[in-house]
């Protein structure tokens, strides 16, 4: 999946490196005030972390203690004071107290996009929304799971064969420009396409050979849309429009910005 901000937008997004993540759970070690729970706990996770596959091994232990981390996540959080990387779990806990993704939010990169930037997600990859408003486009899937940060059930088994337990290098999508005022957000899948048009009361012409139907969304502004098979529609903010496969050519005028969304037909 994509998301692509359209207001300050924060996310948790894959694992840390496994230097970061070893270095996270020695500081929790470093208050004097730590009590003998937590030290034993984090001690155990730090065992299971430098095994053979110890990211897997530390995760699902995390996970399978729902329900009985509230005076962990309580203590760990308190660290917000010594620590800038404990401040979003400190926030967090309000919002989930004792739940396991609080824990895990500190072995996620911590991630800020600025309007008009975008995130790729690949298949397998642990992550989080947490704030701000965006486009989100996903690959068709029936196998979404939740991981934490809520009450309702997570499936650990499912989740442990299915997530990839790997370092996540960010990387924030590149654009192509076709015209001006038009971009493709470049991904490395055929699963979908996502263009972005930006009009201030010009016209874009695209003659983009799209595969499948096509939804419009207008995020900003006012927008008028027309095609090839002579379809037209005028679209304000918060408005979407569907187009079918035959349109292959569209013009769009107006002043704002416009997603154009379309699936592969490989």
């Amino acid at each position: 999946e994509m998301i692509v901000a359209l207001t300050e937008f924060e996310a948790l997004c894959g694992f840390k490196s496994t230097k970061q993540i070893r270095n996270l759970l020695e500081s929790m070690l470093d208050p004097t005030d730590v009590s003998d729970g937590l030290r034993t706990l984090v001690n155990h996770w730090l065992e299971l972390f430098v095994a053979e596959d110890g990211l897997r091994k530390l995760f699902v232990d995390i996970v399978s203690r729902r329900g009985n981390l509230d005076g962990v996540t309580a203590e760990l959080t308190q660290q917000a004071n010594l620590s800038a990387q404990f401040e979003l779990a400190a926030r967090l806990n309000i919002l989930y107290p004792g739940d396991p993704g609080v824990v895990l939010a500190l072995l996620m990169n911590h991630v800020w996009l600025s309007p008009g930037e975008a995130l790729f997600l690949p298949a397998g990859n642990i992550h989080a929304y947490l704030s701000g408003l965006g486009v989100e486009i996903m690959a068709a899937s029936d196998n979404v799971l939740r991981g934490g940060l809520t009450p309702k059930h997570i499936d650990v088994a499912e989740l442990e064969r299915v997530l990839v337990f790997a370092e996540t290098e960010i990387e924030l999508v590149k654009t192509r420009e076709l015209a001006k005022g038009l971009v493709e957000l470049e991904t490395p899948v055929d699963d979908f396409i996502l263009y972005r048009a930006e009009l201030s009361g010009g016209v874009v012409l695209a003659d983009l050979n799209i595969p499948g139907a096509t939804i419009v969304l207008c995020t900003a502004g006012e927008i008028a849309l027309s095609n090839s098979i002579e379809e037209r529609v005028v679209l304000k903010r918060g408005e979407a429009a569907f187009m079918g496969a035959d349109a292959k050519k569209f013009s769009l005028a107006g002043s704002g910005t416009a997603f154009l969304a379309t699936s592969s037909m490989n």
